[in-house]
């Protein structure tokens, strides 16, 4: 192992993977390194990653150390490692730059954050999507949360639920029921922007954390046609946003603004939708409308509970609290935006 090598985590590791973007697993290649030595950072190390990655380098960058290699730095903040993280901790950005694996890295903003942030956070790296960091304060428009084509690029997933359980179990492995992983609990693959991963959470985060407990559907299941109906309407298959299986499935689809302005969209889209239904799935309609007012909401999430049998208790008032709480969180442009800002 050199002496030279940065070891790189936290919100610093977490822009980097959302900076690569699509090119992520290109930029970036799997190491078996464990062992932090020779990864004490110097003002030579730190200069030449802001050198030679000007863009992946925040104002303040962390650094992973192992114990007894912690120093003061001006714009580096030192996390002390007491014990080898487990293999396939790291990525190798270059010859001595390792970046925190997609696992690892969420595992340790996990600490630092809300458990409906975490989620958030980790629905982004489990799905097809990644945000692009934007400065909202040199902006007379912020990004709209409810518009798929507003700073959102399209990747491979980071990760996925099963990997981020394995790891977690590594991770942990004296301590099973380590509190940072209970998140887990409420997230699944497959979300294709941030409006799914806002409408699943806000009906299916437990109501302490301001959901209404629907149990967790699949998102954008794959629904197969046959020859037949490939004929009627040209395509060889549909995708449903959120899917839940049972006697007659049910389906949700979102409504966005784009829908709406063009027409040709609402003729795919109502093409679709009868085919799921002569399919078997019930399907019901999320407009944004009803996605960005509670008392609308309220009302989509009770008429969503009826189809998949979910009674629903009478909300306590801390419950009701709770999700006005959830709303800051998910329609927020970015979650961690302040905690981790763009470079400048």
């Amino acid at each position: 192992m050199a002496r030279d090598c940065l070891f790189l985590g936290y919100e610093t590791a977490f822009w980097i993977w959302r900076k690569a973007g699509p090119l992520a697993f290109s930029a970036l290649t799997p190491s078996r390194v464990r062992s932090l030595t020779g990864g004490t950072p110097t003002k030579a190390k730190i200069q030449a990653f802001r050198s030679e990655h000007p863009d992946l380098a925040l104002d303040c960058i962390d650094a992973i150390v192992k114990y007894g290699d912690q120093r003061m730095m001006p714009g580096v903040k030192t996390h002390v490692r007491r014990t080898p993280l487990p293999d396939r901790s790291f990525y190798k950005l270059d010859e001595n730059t390792y970046v925190a694996s997609p696992e690892l890295c969420l595992m340790q903003l996990a600490g630092k954050l809300s458990e409906p942030q975490v989620v958030k956070l980790a629905m982004e790296m489990c799905g097809t999507y990644a945000l692009e960091m934007v400065d909202l304060s040199d902006m007379f428009d912020p990004p709209d949360p409810f518009d798929d084509d507003q700073g959102i690029c399209k990747r491979p997933p980071l990760t996925s639920v099963a990997k981020l359980k394995a790891y977690a179990k590594r991770l942990h492995a004296t301590n099973s029921r380590a509190h940072s992983v209970h998140y887990l609990r409420y997230v699944v693959d497959g979300s294709a922007s941030p409006r799914e991963t806002a409408l699943f959470m806000l009906l299916c985060m437990p109501p302490r954390f301001g959901g209404y407990g629907l149990a967790l559907p699949e998102l954008n299941r794959r629904v197969n046609l046959t020859k037949a109906e490939q004929l009627m309407v040209g395509v060889h298959h549909f995708d449903c946003d959120l899917y839940w299986t049972g006697r007659r499935p049910v389906g949700v689809e979102y409504d966005s603004k784009k829908h709406h302005s063009a027409l040709e969209k609402q003729e795919r889209d109502a093409i679709r939708r009868n085919m799921l239904q002569y399919k078997g799935l019930k399907v019901i309609v999320a407009t944004r409308i009803q996605v960005s007012k509670p008392n609308e909401f309220d009302k989509l999430a009770r008429q969503i509970g009826r189809a998949i049998k979910k009674r629903f208790r009478v909300p306590e008032k801390e419950h009701i609290k709770a999700r006005m709480r959830l709303r800051e969180t998910l329609f927020k442009w970015d979650v961690i935006l302040g905690t981790l800002a763009p470079p400048h």
